[in-house]
């Protein structure tokens, strides 16, 4: 048996300092976080160590450095993501990629990616302004490139929100390439 108690890496996390994602559950089954253990196996660098029974410590192949945090909290329904280093951006989207491959294998379970604000404001924040992967794309696909941030009192853009966690949406593109500049694409490469 795992032990349920998580290594003392896991109990001083510096959390302002993350990438961040939640994602949670109507119904969360058991055990997802013990599939995505076996998923991202390569990134256990001490299996003793960094696996318990609800969570993972998890480095970066490509980073040593880079790290992440990942914790199943079965009562709140969810689980929490957090990954700091040079490579977080891209480490966290290899997570949530595997963690979204696990729950497609279950029929009808549905979720909510919870992913906290970016601005200057909210970065320094415990309780930043969040928003839902779904309302983010939904703002996109109605060619809306901004979202209100109540906390900042102000409207932010989309993109970087996004983009912290791994997420390059086709929209930013299209929107790139239909923005006035050079487009290589378009007949005898033609401004737009």
């Amino acid at each position: 048996l795992m032990d349920a108690v998580p290594p003392e890496e896991a109990k001083v996390w510096d959390q302002l300092s993350c990438k961040k994602v939640i994602f949670h559950f109507t119904f969360m089954p058991k055990g997802l976080v013990n599939q995505l253990t076996a998923d991202l196996y390569k990134h256990i660098t001490d299996e003793l160590k960094h696996v318990w029974a609800y969570g993972i410590l998890l480095h970066y192949a490509d980073d040593p450095n880079t790290e992440a945090l990942v914790v199943e909290n079965s009562y709140k329904r969810d689980i929490q993501i957090q990954v700091k280093g040079l490579y977080a951006s891209q480490f966290i989207g290899v997570i949530i990629q595997a963690l979204k491959n696990i729950i497609d294998t279950y029929k009808g379970l549905s979720y909510r990616m919870q992913i906290p604000c970016v601005c200057p404001t909210c970065s320094t924040l415990a309780e930043p302004q969040i928003y839902t992967e779904a309302e983010l794309i939904e703002k996109l696909k109605e060619e809306k490139l901004q979202v209100y941030c109540n906390k900042l009192d102000d409207k932010i853009d989309i993109k970087p929100i996004l983009e912290s966690i791994g997420i390059h949406h086709p929209l930013f593109q299209r929107k790139k390439e239909t923005s006035g500049v050079f487009n290589p694409t378009s007949p005898a490469g033609e401004l737009k």
